[in-house]
């Protein structure tokens, strides 16, 4: 993917934590990132970081919410979001707010509940790295419906296309897939309609495991798909879930 992140593309994550410092400390034993507090003492946004290369981030989580990990998608109108969202039968979670680093942010529901981001800013301040190992390797959709697809795609113009491992989820204009999105029985699976972020790994049990014994519970897997990916799907120990992936 081109990391200056065109229209309508992935070009950020956080995860909210209820302890924003816990939640740090996990991911960087998990990933063996580096971490810094980019915030204030008072509200710490923990920037993560590889080889000096943005990964995300982790902040306070939101009032009346959970912890979540949350994918945000690049824009140019960032004002004008919220009455798109609202008008495709979305919801307003948090409006424009700005993040260090001269970024704008706001945070929607889809209709299904799937929890999203955008955010409009300088492209040096967005994620650097991409299908590397310790950065995300995409994004998964687990979806109610497939017609919550309309939704998103007249918000960002994205496509559909067919996969190894299923629906793929692609900017038209971008030549590499983001994502997938499954549509799943959430009653029998015990999955929300939610944006799972994975990241990659060089072993995905080797994964699972330590992020067990520092206090995660490792939901799904590991499991191989369609194609030789591996993957598990992982809760952190505040509950929000992610996974750990190889492809090949």
């Amino acid at each position: 993917m081109n990391t200056k992140f065109i229209q309508g593309e992935p070009c950020w994550i956080d995860v909210s934590a209820t302890d924003v410092h816990e939640a740090a400390r996990f991911y960087k034993q998990l990933f063996g990132w580096q971490t810094s507090n980019v915030g204030t003492a008072e509200h710490p946004y923990i920037a993560f970081t590889q080889s000096g290369k943005p990964i995300g981030a982790v902040g306070e989580v939101h009032e009346d919410d959970d912890p979540r990990w949350t994918p945000y998608f690049k824009v140019s109108d960032i004002h004008g979001m919220p009455e798109a969202v609202q008008d495709e039968g979305g919801y307003v979670m948090v409006l424009t707010q700005q993040l260090p680093g001269n970024r704008s942010v706001a945070l929607f529901s889809a209709p299904d509940g799937a929890r999203f981001g955008v955010m409009e800013g300088r492209s040096d301040n967005t994620m650097q790295l991409w299908r590397v190992e310790g950065a995300v390797h995409s994004f998964t959709l687990m979806a109610k419906n497939s017609n919550i697809f309309a939704f998103y795609n007249r918000l960002f113009g994205w496509r559909l296309t067919r996969g190894i491992a299923g629906a793929m989820l692609r900017n038209p204009n971008s030549s590499t897939a983001f994502g997938h999105m499954h549509v799943v029985d959430h009653a029998a699976r015990g999955f929300a309609s939610e944006w799972i972020t994975n990241f990659m790994v060089s072993d995905v049990a080797d994964s699972a495991r330590l992020a067990t014994k520092l206090g995660g519970e490792v939901i799904t897997g590991p499991v191989v798909l369609p194609g030789g990916i591996r993957v598990a799907t992982i809760n952190d120990p505040q509950g929000a879930r992610f996974s750990v992936m190889k492809v090949g």
